[in-house]
């Protein structure tokens, strides 16, 4: 459990997730996640860190991937230190791996440079029922006149490094959020939605097509 204490110098961003299911087993799962961030305010001088907590039930049991991509914008340079990870009741990490200026271990911390222009910090993973980490050490510096904010996404990812959720990111690459770097740093939060497709539907779909060819060729031969 986290020092009550501690968060007092804490961001705090929660992300939940909802799963939604109708009475009937042929109607579709829907998952929402809904985001609410809590901004604390600063002790002097001092930088806080910012709590990230994704509750992951919908996922439990399911076997995936969490990434940490950071992208650099240009000058100047930022770095930050992702620490205390916590991939919930039921978890079990497979393996990890790092892609650019990513140092550390998921057991202690994770350090994040933009020498490169990608970094990342992967978790191949059994899902828990949440998944919470810190964000610390954040350095903030503002982009210059011929740069973009550097920034952080976090996605969850299936085995072949699809996306598990469908989220309003406008690019289509469908990260939870994106966190860009500066003297006021912004925290771009996607509504997200997991669907699986309803079986009737998908017989439906199948019997519509078959059909349609039948009549195609059949056409085709009185013609």
């Amino acid at each position: 459990m986290k020092n009550k204490n501690n968060l007092q110098n804490r961001r705090v961003l929660n992300i939940f997730s909802e799963s939604i299911e109708s009475p009937s087993r042929l109607d579709s799962l829907r998952n929402i996640i809904c985001f609410f961030i809590f901004c604390l305010a600063l002790v002097g001088n001092e930088a806080r860190a910012t709590y990230f907590n994704i509750s992951t039930d919908s996922l439990i049991g399911q076997t995936g991937q969490v990434a940490f991509d950071f992208i650099d914008g240009g000058s100047p340079n930022n770095t930050f230190t992702i620490t205390n990870f916590d991939f919930g009741i039921g978890s079990s990490i497979v393996s990890t791996s790092l892609i650019g200026d990513v140092a550390g271990d998921v057991s202690t911390n994770i350090f994040f440079g933009d020498a490169a222009f990608f970094n990342e910090f992967l978790v191949n993973l059994t899902f828990g029922n949440n998944i919470s980490f810190d964000i610390a050490n954040a350095t903030n510096l503002a982009p210059d006149a011929s740069s973009f904010p550097d920034a952080l996404s976090v996605f969850l990812l299936d085995n072949t490094g699809q996306s598990l959720v469908s989220t309003s990111d406008p690019t289509g690459s469908n990260p939870l959020f994106r966190w860009d770097f500066g003297s006021s740093p912004d925290a771009n939060i996607y509504s997200a939605s997991v669907t699986v497709p309803e079986p009737s539907i998908i017989y439906l779909l199948v019997a519509g097509l078959s059909a349609i060819s039948f009549f195609s060729q059949r056409n085709k031969r009185e013609i």
